[in-house]
C-alpha cells in the first residue's frame, strides 16, 4: 500500500517494485492516509532523532532502523490496528459524508450540474465554526441527506466566498447551504428555518435541509 506519493511512483521505484512482484493497492487521489504503517514511522523516526549519537552514514541508519524496529512491541502494532475503525469514522464526518463525489471548484460544480442535468448543492462553511462542524457531522450521520446527496445532487463544499454574489444573497454567514439548478438559476426559494439568516441550516435543522434537497430534486424532475 502506498498513497501515489512522487517519491513511490518515481521512474527508478516502480520496475523495483515489478521486478520483485510487489503489487500496490489501488489507493484514490487527495485521500486521507489511513495507513497504520505512518504512525510506525513516526515512532522510529523520533526514536532514532532521540538517540545519543545519530547514525552518519546509510548502513548506520539502516541498522539503526531493523534495532528500533525489532523493538516497537507487538501490542503498539496492534493497537493501531485496532484504532482504524475509529479513525474511518472521523474521516467519513470529517468529509461530510461517505461515498459523495465533491466537486473541487464552483465552476467545476456547475459544469457537471449542466452536464449532467443535476441540481448543485453548495454547503458554506468553516473549519473553525463549530456550528459548521456540527453540521458537518449530522449531515454524516443522516442516512436520508448521504443517500440524496450521493443519488441526486452535485456536491460542493467551499470554505471561501465564490464569485458569483447570488451565493450570499443575504450575507456570507456560515453554515449556509444554497441550491442551484441545471439552468444556473440560484434557488432562493428554498430557505431555512431562520428569518434573520435565510440559507443556515444548523446540526437540528437536517430534516428541513433534506425536505429542501427533496423539493429540489422534484421541482427539477417536474420542470423537465
Amino acid at each position: 500500500m502506498q498513497d501515489n506519493a512522487r517519491s513511490h511512483v518515481a521512474g527508478v521505484c516502480q520496475p523495483f517494485q515489478q521486478d520483485e512482484s510487489i503489487e500496490a493497492t489501488d489507493w484514490p487521489a487527495r485521500s486521507p492516509d489511513l495507513n497504520p504503517i505512518e504512525h510506525i514511522w513516526d515512532i522510529m523516526s523520533h526514536t532514532i532523532h532521540q538517540r545519543h549519537v545519530v547514525p552518519q552514514t546509510v548502513q548506520e541508519l539502516a541498522d539503526a532502523l531493523v534495532q528500533v524496529w525489532e523493538k516497537i512491541p507487538q501490542e503498539t502494532i496492534s493497537r493501531l490496528i485496532r484504532s482504524m475503525p475509529r479513525h474511518f469514522r472521523e474521516i467519513i464526518q470529517a468529509r461530510w459524508g461517505e461515498s459523495i463525489d465533491w466537486a473541487q471548484t464552483y465552476e467545476e460544480a456547475l459544469a457537471k450540474s449542466r452536464e449532467a442535468g443535476k441540481p448543485l448543492m453548495v454547503i458554506h462553511h468553516l473549519e473553525d465554526c463549530p456550528f459548521s462542524q456540527e453540521l458537518k457531522k449530522a449531515f454524516s450521520l443522516d442516512a436520508m441527506a448521504q443517500k440524496l446527496a450521493r443519488d441526486d445532487f452535485i456536491m460542493l463544499n467551499v470554505v471561501h466566498p465564490v464569485a458569483d454574489e447570488n451565493q450570499s444573497p443575504d450575507g456570507l454567514y456560515v453554515p449556509r447551504v444554497l441550491f442551484v439548478d441545471p439552468s444556473m438559476t440560484v434557488r432562493t426559494d428554498l430557505a431555512g428555518r431562520y428569518s434573520n439568516r435565510l440559507y443556515a441550516y444548523e446540526a437540528g435543522d437536517i430534516p428541513e435541509l433534506v425536505t429542501n434537497m427533496k423539493k429540489a430534486k422534484n421541482i427539477l424532475k417536474t420542470e423537465l
